[in-house]
């Protein structure tokens, strides 16, 4: 049986005074103390020896009235923070700000629930995020690595390099993720397109696992990943950290820096921060044989400038990164015969017995460039609202390299370029009657894409994207209760120029010809939020979402590198809608955490790829993969997470997450569902020892099923058996004379075990990675 639990947070406080005559209120905000801008709800306030409490709102406030003057007893209590016990003299109103830390008990842990973020207006929508210490475990993975130790998140792979999130058993177009609060574009070239994303850059990741049309635009199906930078520190001096990793599978090293600073008296209002990462890799190991081809260098530099006055502020944020991958050989062989060989072998021809961090000059590769500006301004007054502008423009470029034993050239098989233009204006309304707020707020984007191919056909076309929307969203808190909803209506454009090739025989010429389509249609959300008491909350949300089948499902007909596949679209897909359910349920006291979601989504004309025999190009044998749709598909599942502290220092966690996908119209399982995975740990907080605080080590088991839900109406090679990997980490904060060193070691598949995940596209080549130890040390400044 599969023990349910592991961390995060909900609330509880206490305050206490006498009681006398009353006229005098107590009010205040209640945030995080490393991340002010985090905000934390539901946390319980309460008087002594009064009876008189309550609890934060979405906005971190609270409010406590008619008190009489006198000196009161303040607690204030959070799950895994410090508690606040305090006396205050209250002769009139007073307004208190309450900065929370973690605290050292939290044992190294990564979930923190309950915690209201400013960038996810819909709040019935279950959302996770990870952020500081927590998120330090996790430094020098990939985005989709990082946040697949959330429940209900997964991680679609291209082999060991690539990746990137599944969330409800949904990916790529249907996810959106933002860079400090910018879509990231390039998940449309297809599922092979890692985030061109720093990790570093970020001190919180927040996802959204639902649909969140309503802010970030109609095809925010399955949910958003939002990447954020800390705010810049404002005033005089100058701070920052300096994060190394080393890890040994693939020998891999990264450094990261940030310097951050302001100044005093008349530049005040000025601040900067300058942040860059280098990170370098080798072949990657299996348990057994190092996976060929498999290195990987990345550099990336962000800079941001800020002014900030009372009433207004601008912030320009500007980001290049630069990544070269490599990828293993897979298919591409000159034979049919060949082909076959690789798919029954299920790994490389050959067993490599050496490590190198060169990439085969003839073997397949992906270089990256992606450049991100941004300009952010806002302007607030009472009574008026705030008023929020954002303009952005990136740029995409990846360039594919195919295997080319043949001929050496340093020309790309398949070489994209998209550049986004995108703009949003949000009016953040003031407080109306009873507490009646939310935002409105227009939204406009325009996309170049061009695609120059080596192949004889191309595996997307070039095209051009125009969409607009306007949205509103409202809440109304009334008691216990958080009533939320909205409406959002959107306007699509995409033309396709398509490239027909000569054709001897039929007497034909190079021919170009556009394909357009128009959209338009409504979304909606409504939301209702229970806080039923400080330990037990309720949340329910049904939203609706859309998008438009994008070129590549259309038009594909070529060979995904990334993939190691050839592709081919349908012209004639229909527009995909969904309807959302998520009712979510969490508990929390002083020893147990809990938090169950279930959700049910429905699907109409619901896009999916699955493969199709094999093809033959001019570089070899592809297994052919076509884009279908089902016009009817039903997602459902449960997220399940929890902690339970069973006695003095030890926390025993687990996290479970079920998905199920049906093509209801064929009456089959959907293919690329991920399967039930159970991760269980230990966690001991060690007593203080000389030299160490925050000392704890932590023992956890992951386990996978075998996925045996998939459909039986095609040809593929069967799931691989289940597998269970053990894992460990250690960690402390200590000091070196004045300097502040907080470090970490961890191990995964500590037993080196040989095993293969379904959602891992090159499953059929190789086994996933064989043992870990990452070593990572910070040093803040």
């Amino acid at each position: 049986m599969k023990f349910l639990f592991i961390l995060l947070f909900s609330c509880i406080c206490v305050i206490s005074a006498a009681q006398t005559n009353s006229h005098f209120s107590i009010v205040g905000k209640v945030a995080d103390r490393e991340d002010t801008t985090l905000l934390l709800s539901n946390v319980t306030i309460q008087i002594t020896p009064t009876n008189k409490s309550t609890h934060t709102d979405l906005d971190g406030h609270f409010s406590i009235e008619n008190l009489s003057s006198n000196e009161y007893k303040l607690l204030v209590k959070y799950s895994n923070y410090n508690s606040i016990d305090t006396i205050i003299h209250l002769h009139n109103d007073i307004d208190l700000k309450i900065l929370l830390s973690h605290s050292s008990k939290d044992l190294g842990q990564v979930i923190v629930r309950s915690v209201t973020n400013k960038n996810t207006p819909i709040i019935s929508i279950p959302q996770t995020t990870i952020s500081g210490k927590n998120l330090d475990l996790y430094r020098g993975l990939s985005l989709g690595e990082t946040l697949k130790q959330i429940p209900g998140v997964n991680s679609l792979q291209s082999g060991p390099t690539i990746s990137k999130p599944v969330i409800h058993g949904v990916y790529s177009n249907r996810i959106l993720i933002l860079n400090n609060g910018v879509r990231q574009e390039g998940q449309n070239w297809g599922n092979d397109h890692a985030p061109e994303i720093d990790p570093f850059i970020a001190n919180r990741m927040t996802v959204v696992k639902g649909p969140s049309s309503l802010r970030y635009g109609s095809d925010a199906i399955g949910g958003v990943v939002l990447v954020e930078a800390p705010e810049l520190k404002y005033g005089k001096g100058i701070s920052g950290e300096l994060n190394t990793v080393a890890m040994t599978n693939g020998r891999s090293g990264t450094i990261s820096g940030v310097v951050q600073g302001g100044f005093d008296k008349k530049l005040s209002d000025f601040a900067w921060r300058v942040q860059g990462t280098l990170q370098k890799a080798g072949n990657s190991r299996a348990a057994h044989y190092y996976i060929p081809n498999t290195g990987f260098n990345q550099k990336d530099l962000s800079v941001t400038l800020g002014l900030k006055k009372k009433n207004y502020g601008v912030q320009i944020y500007g980001s290049q990164f630069n990544s070269t991958i490599g990828i293993t050989p897979t298919s591409q062989d000159l034979t049919y015969n060949d082909f076959l060989e690789a798919i029954q072998r299920g790994r490389p021809s050959n067993v490599y017995n050496y490590f190198t961090y060169k990439l085969d000059p003839i073997g397949a590769k992906q270089v990256i460039r992606h450049n991100l500006l941004k300009a952010d301004a806002y302007w607030q007054k009472e009574n008026v609202g705030r008023f929020d502008f954002q303009f952005s423009v990136q740029n995409n470029l990846r360039k594919e390299f195919g295997l080319d034993p043949l001929t050496y050239t340093n020309i790309p098989d398949n070489k994209f370029n998209l550049t986004s233009y995108a703009g949003d204006l949000i009016w953040r309304q003031p407080k109306w009657i009873n507490g009646l707020t939310g935002s409105i707020g227009i939204s406009y984007l325009k996309q170049h894409n061009t695609i120059e191919s080596r192949e004889r056909t191309e595996v997307i076309p070039s095209y051009d994207n125009h969409s607009q929307g306007i949205y509103a969203i409202e809440k109304y808190s009334l008691g216990n209760f958080l009533v939320e909803g909205g409406l959002r209506y959107d306007r699509k454009y995409q033309q396709s120029h398509l490239f027909r090739r000569a054709n001897a025989l039929s007497n034909t010429s190079d021919t170009t010809y556009d394909s357009t389509a128009r959209w338009n249609r409504f979304t909606t959300n409504v939301g209702l939020t229970w806080f039923s008491s400080p330990h037990f909350t309720v949340m329910y949300n049904l939203g609706t979402a859309w998008r438009g089948p994008s070129p590549i499902e259309l038009f594909a007909n070529g060979v995904h590198m990334g993939a190691s596949r050839w592709e081919k679209g349908d012209p004639n897909l229909q527009v995909e809608s969904a309807i959302n359910n998520n009712l979510t349920f969490k508990y929390v006291d002083a020893k147990l955490n809990i938090e169950l979601g279930l959700y049910a989504n429905y699907f109409r004309n619901y896009i999916y790829i699955q493969p199709d025999g094999v093809i033959q190009s001019i570089s070899g044998y592809y297994p052919l993969y076509e884009y279908k749709q089902a016009k009817r598909a039903l997602f459902t599942g449960l997220d399940f997470d929890g902690q339970y502290n069973f006695l003095p220092n030890f926390k025993l966690e687990s996290k479970i997450s079920i998905v199920r996908g049906r093509n209801q119209t064929e009456d089959q399982w959907l293919i690329y569902i991920p399967a039930d995975k159970y991760d269980n740990s230990i966690s001991y907080q060690l007593p203080k020892l000389k030299g160490l605080n925050d000392a704890f080590i932590s023992i956890n088991n992951l386990f996978v099923a075998r996925q045996t839900r998939i459909p039986t109406n095609i040809t593929d090679a069967p799931p691989p058996p289940s597998y269970d990997l053990w894992g460990m980490t250690i960690g402390a904060t200590t000091h070196i004379g004045k300097q502040q060193i907080d470090w970490s070691i961890t191990a995964t598949n500590l037993m080196n075990k040989e095993y293969k995940d379904y959602l891992n596209l090159f499953r059929y080549y190789n086994h996933d990675l064989g043992r870990n130890i990452a070593l990572r040390l910070k040093f803040p400044f």
